[in-house]
């Protein structure tokens, strides 16, 4: 399987977010929700038409996301991970482009009480493509804690 990250580290979905926020239109944000999404049925005209007007709506979302760009990311100590006390639920697309599954792989491992739901034919916008299941599982975990 060919890797989704590219020699500078970045994958193919955070390149088309990225593309979505610096040059926001139609055709970039088709692109991300393309990237999104393991399933083209998602990629309609009037979804995109949506999301391009969510998002060019709020200039102020959009400069605050550009000034972040390039800064460090929010990052996991991954000797503290066994020290969470909290049952976690970690639910991910296997086909997703953007964040590839091993992450939550080696969360699942580090973290005392987590689960982890794999789900097949999926992107990274696993509450979208596969809302029911998604739904369920969110409730199903919370009822049990």
């Amino acid at each position: 399987m060919p890797s989704i990250f590219d020699p500078t580290g970045l994958s193919e979905g955070v390149k088309a977010l990225e593309a979505a926020y610096f040059q926001p239109g139609p055709e970039t944000m088709r692109k991300f929700i393309s990237t999104m999404a393991f399933d083209t049925r998602h990629v309609t005209d009037e979804f995109v038409q949506e999301r391009v007007g969510i998002l060019t709506s709020r200039p102020d979302h959009i400069e605050g996301w550009k000034s972040g760009h390039g800064k460090p990311m929010v990052r996991i100590d991954p000797t503290r991970l066994a020290d969470i006390k909290a049952p976690a639920l970690l639910i991910h697309g296997r086909d997703d482009r953007t964040v590839p599954f091993t992450a939550a792989l080696q969360l699942v491992r580090q973290i005392p009480d987590a689960r982890m739901l794999l789900i097949t034919r999926c992107g990274h916008w696993v509450q979208l493509e596969h809302a029911d299941e998604f739904n369920r599982s969110i409730a199903s975990f919370v009822q049990g804690h």
